[in-house]
């Protein structure tokens, strides 16, 4: 229709083929392409021709990097279901509070145990179950030592293999670290990176747990997966008292990883300035102290090792005497006399009173006030708030910022 000499005559014929050319359903003409022309302007003279394309750019080749290999993480199976299709062996049972709230409380205690007699008249409580992580990590030691008691191993593991002894070290809680000591936990177990407890005390900057342990006999350089030690877990942490007790009692501070950094570079990109002096300084000192030992073993010569050898007295191995039992003697009439003092045939049946429940010792309101004073103390003000976050969590954010 339009060409180089201009608008030519139009039609009848010329305007129905126009129409079937943008008919698209029946009584219906696509206007969008009417308008712009496509159908009956030839292409030199469209106004998509005079419009300047811009030309797209060309991305930029990425560079070749090596694919890490994911690490393989073992989840611990929790096991069946034990007796009475109760939960398995890792799901304790909650420890029940089986007392009247109207009549006593953690600031108003019973006097005498017959006092509290709520569980003849209250409603039964049924039992819940609770992970045994989840009760350390509240600090819940009623609820453990009804466990340990139940025949509940202290060591028992998670799906991430991790005791409960792990779990309180982590969490920085002293209390429930010195119970478990005393309920028999091991020291020395590692978890699916081969972190031992020493290594989440560390990692939470807690300077109590971290003592408590050591005095326990928990080795100082103990080494994880990566050859990680809890010295260098208390430097990702800035931890400053805790680096320098760690270094006050022999910990390796010339200890490489397995990327080949040693302490001073993680401290460098981790910790404080303090921190940085405090592991500079004993770096310096140990390679001083290493120099001068070298020395001296040389000038030693072979006549005084032999005097040496000749002036230590060889130690004696001292043996346990075991002590047998003393036999009692035969015919004894005090012997009788007790036996037949400790038989309920004479006195009868026993008319002792045993109560179905015992109160539970709670601590006071103002047991708790202090309790959450010292939470301060060791975890500053934020740990009030539902964002805390950790000494390490804090220290990757602001090398991630930075």
């Amino acid at each position: 229709i339009i060409n180089e000499e201009g608008f030519t005559q139009i039609t009848l014929d010329d305007l129905n083929d126009l129409i079937i050319r943008h008919e698209t359903n029946p009584n219906e003409i696509d206007y969008q392409t009417f308008l712009s022309g496509k159908l009956f302007i030839e292409k030199p003279f469209l106004m998509q021709t005079f419009i300047s394309k811009t030309k797209k750019k060309k991305k930029k080749k990425k560079k070749k990097t090596k694919k890490q290999l994911p690490i393989p993480i073992a989840i611990h199976n929790e096991g069946p279901r034990i007796s009475n299709g109760n939960p398995p062996l890792v799901y304790v049972k909650k420890h029940p509070f089986t007392t009247d709230q109207n009549r006593f409380s953690r600031d108003q205690i019973p006097k005498h145990i017959i006092n509290d007699d709520s569980v003849h008249y209250m409603d039964k409580i049924h039992p819940q179950f609770v992970h045994i992580s989840n009760a350390t990590y509240r600090g819940d030691l009623h609820t453990l030592l009804d466990a340990f008691k139940s025949g509940v191993p202290v060591d028992i593991r998670d799906k991430y293999y991790k005791t409960p002894l792990m779990i309180a070290c982590a969490n920085g809680d002293l209390e429930t670290t010195k119970f478990l000591l005393e309920c028999g936990a091991n020291i020395h177990l590692e978890d699916h990176f081969k972190w031992t407890s020493l290594h989440h005390a560390a990692h939470s900057g807690q300077l109590g747990v971290v003592r408590t342990l050591i005095d326990a006999g928990a080795k100082i350089n103990h080494e994880s997966l990566t050859l990680a030690t809890p010295l260098s877990r208390a430097i990702e942490s800035s931890a400053l008292d805790v680096v320098d007790y760690l270094i006050q009692k022999g910990a390796n501070v010339r200890h490489e990883n397995l990327t080949q950094r040693n302490l001073l570079d993680l401290a460098t990109d981790f910790a404080s300035s303090q921190v940085v002096n405090v592991v500079r300084t004993a770096y310096e000192r140990k390679g001083n102290k290493k120099g001068n030992q070298k020395l001296k073993s040389r000038r030693k010569t072979t006549t005084n090792i032999k005097k040496k050898k000749s002036s230590e007295t060889p130690s004696v191995s001292i043996k346990p005497v075991k002590l047998e039992p003393l036999l009692p003697r035969r015919g004894s009439l005090l012997l009788a006399e007790k036996h037949l003092m400790s038989s309920n045939d004479i006195f009868g049946e026993s008319i002792a009173y045993h109560p179905l429940t015992i109160w539970t010792d709670q601590p006071t309101t103002h047991e708790l006030l202090d309790k959450k004073i010292n939470l301060r103390n060791q975890f500053t003000m934020n740990i009030d708030f539902p964002n805390y976050k950790r000494p390490l969590l804090t220290n990757a954010q602001a090398k991630v910022e930075r």
